[in-house]
């Protein structure tokens, strides 16, 4: 067991409890005294996965070097002061002689444990565009079906990510092979529901808030953060997701999504997706597989303290119904989730629109000044394209507007989350994030956490009441 973690942690009971709220409000939650977990040096290796008529790209390594003759994906190393877009041309350079092209964000990330350290393997989308390359410092290459992975001896995070890129492909191409509707329309976004008659509900409910549980919603809750993330925002997707247009990674097969639809009118039998959240608890990550939001920050010292955690992503809303009740809803859903698996702590990505981070100076301000996750716990940024927030500590444009601050993160804030002490510059999702944490066990909350955490009964009966 690791040191300072507290797998018998008491939880309250959580209701999310909402007040009117400006960031400057909240006073400073104090860090209290934990012994810092003993955390071993971790490494990060970049990797690409570059594929050519439905095979891998592979090196072995040499003879004479570590880890003798066993293949790896081509890749290396991220050295201090690299991004991992430079550690990746670095190493195709050095080992196959030429630069790849990186296509979007990560496809996934896993982490291997060894006896003095901790690895974390990062895999990219890569494509030589037909430039010639050849075998520089490695014994030899070759290209190989997923198939036939069994019969290469991979490094272990290799193997591990190999399997998992097998996993995502007959995702991948299950959706493809789909009769999928229209994505251009709001019909990618409906699915089949259980008619209700008038004499089970006289007055017709509206929005459903329910876990998805078909394929179906699957499909068209990544069809919504497809429209919302891309389409609206301008996030960059690669050619297959914008072929398919859905929002999907390896983190859907394990995650839990709440949604909610939203009835329609002339069809009983039928509901829109109209808002979505994703949900990943540890004990459903696949071996290897880390969190998403471990691609960015170290959650070492997090998750050595807590067994209990739930990550929360992917949040969004239909643009003609972003006044507030969705979200209400979804954080009723939510409260629901927190208390039936017990959890410690939610963190997840909490991001501002635009690549600019000193459009958001002010807030940016106010979070270092007032809502930093104590030391013991903080997370902490791993990628080199991040600016730290303590540089925005003199600003003197007072405190934020309440308009400054997205809907999620100020929900978060005001049951009195705490967030890392940098902001990641996402070019990919066209935004600026922080790495959000909220302690929800009893024995770690201060005295304000605990306050916010007793219930927003009044406010939930009202919810339901609507819906």
């Amino acid at each position: 067991m690791a040191p300072g973690r507290a797998p018998g942690g008491s939880c309250t009971r959580v209701s999310l409890k909402f007040y009117n709220f400006s960031v400057s409000s909240l006073p400073p939650l104090a860090p209290r005294t934990v012994m810092d977990p003993s955390i071993k040096p971790r490494m990060r290796i970049v990797c690409g996965e570059v594929r050519q008529d439905g095979r891998y790209l592979i090196l072995q390594r040499r003879a004479d070097g570590t880890l003798p003759l066993q293949w790896q994906f081509p890749g290396g190393r991220v050295r201090p002061g690299e991004s991992d877009h430079e550690a990746l041309y670095r190493s195709f350079q050095e080992r196959l002689g030429c630069r790849p092209q990186i296509v979007g964000e990560p496809l996934l990330q896993v982490t291997h444990e060894y006896a003095d350290y901790d690895l974390t393997l990062v895999l990219y989308r890569c494509d030589l565009g037909g430039q010639e390359y050849r075998a520089d410092r490695v014994q030899a290459l070759a290209w190989i079906s997923k198939e036939e992975f069994d019969g290469y001896e991979l490094l272990a995070a290799d193997r591990r990510t190999a399997e998992l890129l097998s996993m995502r492909d007959v995702t991948t191409n299950q959706l493809s092979l789909d009769s999928v509707l229209d994505p251009n329309t709001e019909s990618a976004l409906v699915v089949p529901i259980e008619p209700a008659s008038d004499a089970q509900e006289p007055h017709g409910r509206q929005f459903i808030v329910k876990v998805a549980s078909t394929r179906e919603e699957i499909r068209a809750l990544q069809a919504l953060r497809f429209q919302v993330f891309y389409d609206e925002m301008h996030a960059k997707a690669d050619p297959t997701l914008a072929r398919l247009k859905l929002d999907m990674d390896i983190w859907d097969t394990v995650a839990e999504h709440l949604i909610v639809l939203q009835r329609l009118p002339d069809q009983k039998d039928r509901a829109m997706v109209v808002g979505t959240l994703r949900l990943v608890r540890r004990e459903r990550l696949l071996p290897g597989l880390s969190f998403y939001t471990a691609q960015s920050f170290d959650l070492s010292p997090l998750l050595a303290s807590f067994d209990r955690v739930v990550e929360v992503g992917r949040f969004c809303v239909a643009r003609h119904l972003r006044g507030g009740r969705v979200i209400l809803m979804l954080w009723n859903q939510l409260t629901d989730f927190v208390n039936t698996h017990e959890t410690q702590a939610l963190f997840g990505c909490g991001s501002f629109h635009g690549t600019d981070p000193q459009e958001h100076q002010a807030v940016f301000a106010e979070l270092y000044r007032t809502r930093l996750v104590p030391e013991q716990f903080r997370p902490r940024v791993t990628v080199p394209n991040h600016v730290a927030l303590e540089q925005f500590a003199a600003s003197t444009e007072g405190p934020p507007a309440k308009s400054e601050l997205p809907p999620l993160i100020r929900s978060y804030l005001r049951l009195g989350a705490q967030v890392s002490d940098a902001a990641i510059i996402d070019e990919q999702f066209n935004t600026v994030y922080v790495c959000i944490v909220l302690i929800l066990d009893a024995e770690r909350m201060s005295q304000q956490q605990t306050s916010l955490a007793k219930g927003w009964a009044p406010l939930k009966e009202k919810v339901r009441e609507t819906t």
